[in-house]
C-alpha cells in the first residue's frame, strides 16, 4: 500500500508535501481538515497519514483521537498518523 492522506488547510504545504511525496513514489490524496480525515480514512486504508495539528472545522489532535477510537472499537484497522507542524519555533510550545 503506498498511499498516504496529507490532512493540510494551507494550500502551498498540501501542494509541496504532494510534491514530494509523488516523486517517492507515493500515492497521494490531500484534505483540508480534521473532518474530513476522520472521514476519509473510514472509507480507504492508508499507508500513513500526515495531520497537520492546527486546522479549521477540526484540528489534528481530535481528528486522530477519533481515528483512534474507532480503531480501538475494531472498526477499522490501524494507520500510523504522523503530526506535521510549522509551530516549531520554542514560542509556540
Amino acid at each position: 500500500n503506498r498511499k498516504v492522506l496529507v490532512v493540510e488547510d494551507n494550500v502551498v504545504s498540501q501542494k509541496l508535501m504532494k510534491l514530494m511525496l509523488e516523486c517517492d513514489g507515493w500515492q497521494v490524496q490531500t484534505v483540508e481538515n480534521g473532518q474530513l480525515a476522520v472521514d476519509r480514512t473510514a472509507e480507504i486504508q492508508y499507508a500513513c497519514v500526515l495531520m497537520d495539528c492546527d486546522m479549521p472545522v477540526k484540528d489534528g489532535w481530535q481528528a486522530t483521537r477519533e481515528i483512534r477510537e474507532r480503531e480501538a472499537a475494531n472498526i477499522s484497522s490501524w494507520v500510523p498518523i504522523i503530526a506535521v507542524t510549522a509551530n516549531a519555533m520554542a514560542g509556540d510550545r
